[in-house]
C-alpha cells in the first residue's frame, strides 16, 4: 500500500524482527501459538478496487464542445412591448400604432376641422426588447446543471468506493505452560480507502481527472454571459418539447442526444473489483506475525506494570556492556598493530587501522575480480566453442543450400519438360474431344430414338412380364392352390407385387371396356 505510516510501520516492524533476532524465549512461544488450533481465529479481509466505465465520460466529453458552439450562437427572439399613452407623449408613430388605432376608434375623441388631420387623444407607442430566454438557451442551462449534478454524483461514489479496505480479525487464545499462562483477547475491525494496486490505482486516478475537468468544464459553460442571463428565467422541466432547432441544427440535436443518453442511463458508472479477498482463519504467516503481537502485548504488560525503569536501566547497562565489548576489541586490535609496527600515536594508528580495512576491503574485491575474471575466461571458452559449432553449421548449411539449388534447377528442368509434354497431351485431347462432339453430333438423333425405343419396349416387356405374373397368381389362387399371401414384404418384393397389380388392373380395365362394347353390340343395338 502506497501509504507512508504503513511503510514506516512496515519499516520498523522489519528492523524489530531483525533485531529481535532468535531469542528462545520469543521462539517458545511462537512455537506454542502456531499450535494453537484454529477455532478461535477469526479473519474477514476485502481488499477492492474501483474502475470507472469511461463510456458516460466519453459521451459527455465529445459533446461539450457542440454544447460549447451552441452556446455562441447566441440565439434571441425580439420581445414586443406595447403602451397606450396620451398623444402629446408619443415619441415615433409606428406601423403598428396606426393598425391599433384602426382597431380602436374610441381614441378618437373629437372631430377634426375641415382640411385638418385627425388627431386621436391616445395612441399605442411599441417597444422591441431582445431577450436570451429562448427555449433552446433555457434547455442548455437545464442540461448543463444535469451534467453538473450527474458529474458530481458519480465522482463522489467512485471516490467513496475508489481502493476500499475493509478487515475484522478476532482471536481468542490461550497459551502457557508451567511458569506462564496468556490469555489473549483481540477484536479489531477497519474500513479504509488507500492506494491499492499502481496500475489500477492509476487508471482511476486518470478517469477521476477527467471527470473534475467534465464538472470545470460544465462550470466555465455555466459562468458564461448567456448562461447567466438565462439562470434568470424559469428552469425547464421534462419532458422536453423536441423543437426544429433541436433536432436540425447540428449542435443543439448533438446536445439532445446527450440529454436523452443521461436520462436513460441507469449504470453505476462504475466496477467495484475485488484484488484481494481473505475469509476464515489466519494463514501460517499471518499467525506468526500475531504471535509477535502476543509477545510485545506481553512486554508492555510488564512496562507498564512497574517495570519500566528497571528495564531501562537493563538496557542502559546492556549498551554499555555492548560498547565496552567494541572497546575493548577495538584496543586489543590497536595492541596488535602497536606489536607489528611498534609504538607511535594515537592518529597513526587509527590509519594503519583505517589501511587496514581498506586492505581488507581490495582484497576482498581483488578475490572478487579473479572470480569474475575466471568466469570470463570460462565465458571466453564457451563462446569459441559456440564459435565453431557455428562454423561447422554455417559449412553445412552452405553445403546444404548448394544441394538445394541444384534440386530446385532438376526440378525446373523437369517441369519445363512435362509442361511441354502436357501441352502436347491437351492439345491431343483438344483434338479428340472435338472428334467426339463431332460423332455425338452426328449419331445424336440415332442414339435419342434408339433410346426411346429401348425404353417403350422395356416397358412394353415390364408390363407383360408383370400381368403374366399376376396371372399366374390369380389361376392359383381361384384354384385355391396358393398359399396365403405373407403379410411382411420386403420393400423389392412390395414394389414387385405393386406392379404387377397395376399390369393386371390396366389389363382388366381394358377387357372390361372390350366385353362391354361387344355385349352392347349383341344385346342393344341388335338391327
Amino acid at each position: 500500500m502506497q501509504d507512508k505510516m504503513l511503510d514506516a510501520m512496515h519499516r520498523g516492524y522489519s528492523a524489530y524482527l531483525q533485531a529481535k533476532g532468535n531469542e528462545p524465549e520469543n521462539t517458545k512461544m511462537q512455537r506454542a501459538i502456531l499450535r494453537t488450533d484454529k477455532k478461535g481465529e477469526k479473519c474477514d479481509t476485502v481488499l477492492s478496487t474501483c474502475e470507472i466505465n469511461t463510456d458516460w465520460v466519453e459521451q459527455i466529453e465529445s459533446s461539450l464542445p457542440f454544447i460549447d458552439r451552441a452556446i455562441k450562437e447566441n440565439r434571441q427572439f425580439i420581445l414586443r412591448q406595447g403602451e397606450t399613452v396620451p398623444i402629446e407623449k408619443a415619441r415615433r408613430v409606428s406601423k403598428t400604432s396606426v393598425e391599433h388605432l384602426a382597431r380602436h376608434s374610441q381614441m378618437i375623441t373629437r372631430e377634426p376641422a375641415p382640411g385638418e388631420e385627425i388627431i386621436p387623444e391616445k395612441i399605442l407607442m411599441t417597444e422591441n426588447i431582445g431577450t436570451y430566454a429562448v427555449y433552446e438557451n433555457r434547455f442548455l442551462y437545464m442540461l448543463l446543471c444535469y451534467i453538473k449534478d450527474f458529474s458530481e454524483i458519480k465522482y463522489a461514489k467512485i471516490c467513496e468506493n475508489a481502493n476500499l479496505f475493509s478487515s475484522e480479525i478476532e482471536l481468542d487464545k490461550t497459551i502457557g505452560d508451567k511458569t506462564k499462562k496468556i490469555s489473549f483477547s483481540l477484536k479489531y475491525k477497519e474500513v479504509s480507502s488507500n492506494a491499492v494496486d499502481k496500475e489500477t490505482t492509476n487508471k482511476t486516478e486518470n478517469g477521476l481527472k477527467r471527470i473534475k475537468n467534465i464538472i470545470a468544464e460544465t462550470d466555465t459553460l455555466l459562468k458564461t454571459g448567456l448562461m447567466v442571463e438565462v439562470s434568470t428565467a424559469p428552469v425547464l422541466k421534462p419532458p422536453i418539447a423536441r423543437t426544429n432547432v433541436l433536432l436540425q441544427n447540428t449542435c443543439f440535436s448533438k446536445a439532445l442526444e446527450l440529454y436523452d443518453y443521461l436520462v436513460a442511463y441507469n449504470g453505476n458508472g462504475y466496477t467495484v473489483k475485488e484484488l484481494y479477498k481473505q475469509s476464515g482463519a489466519l494463514k501460517a504467516e499471518a499467525r506468526a506475525d500475531y504471535a509477535e503481537l502476543i509477545a510485545v502485548t506481553s512486554y508492555l504488560s510488564y512496562r507498564s506494570g512497574g517495570l519500566y525503569d528497571e528495564l531501562e536501566e537493563r538496557y542502559k547497562q546492556y549498551c554499555e556492556d555492548k560498547l565496552n565489548e567494541e572497546r575493548k576489541a577495538r584496543e586489543k586490535r590497536i595492541y596488535e598493530l602497536k606489536q607489528i609496527i611498534g609504538n607511535t600515536d594515537s592518529a597513526v594508528t587509527e590509519y594503519v587501522m583505517a589501511l587496514e580495512d581498506k586492505c581488507a576491503d581490495a582484497q576482498a574485491q581483488i578475490q572478487r575480480l579473479n572470480e569474475g575474471k575466471n568466469l570470463l575466461l570460462e565465458a571466453e571458452k564457451k563462446i569459441a566453442e559456440a564459435e565453431q559449432i557455428r562454423a561447422a553449421a554455417k559449412k553445412e548449411t552452405d553445403a546444404a543450400k548448394a544441394e538445394l539449388r541444384r534440386q530446385q534447377e532438376l526440378l525446373r528442368i523437369n517441369n519445363d519438360k512435362h509442361k511441354q509434354e502436357l501441352s502436347y497431351a491437351e492439345a491431343s485431347l483438344e483434338r479428340k474431344d472435338e472428334e467426339i462432339k463431332k460423332i455425338n453430333e452426328n449419331h445424336k438423333d440415332e442414339i435419342k430414338k434408339l433410346n426411346e425405343k429401348f425404353i417403350a419396349d422395356y416397358k412394353e416387356l415390364a408390363e407383360k412380364y408383370n400381368l403374366q405374373c399376376a396371372r399366374v397368381r390369380g389361376a392359383k389362387l381361384a384354384e385355391g392352390g396358393a398359399e396365403k399371401p405373407e403379410t411382411t414384404l420386403s420393400k423389392e418384393e412390395f414394389l414387385n407385387l405393386e406392379a404387377e397389380y397395376n399390369a393386371f388392373k390396366k389389363y382388366f380395365e381394358s377387357c372390361w371396356k372390350e366385353t362391354k362394347k361387344q355385349i352392347r353390340r349383341k344385346k342393344l343395338w341388335k338391327k
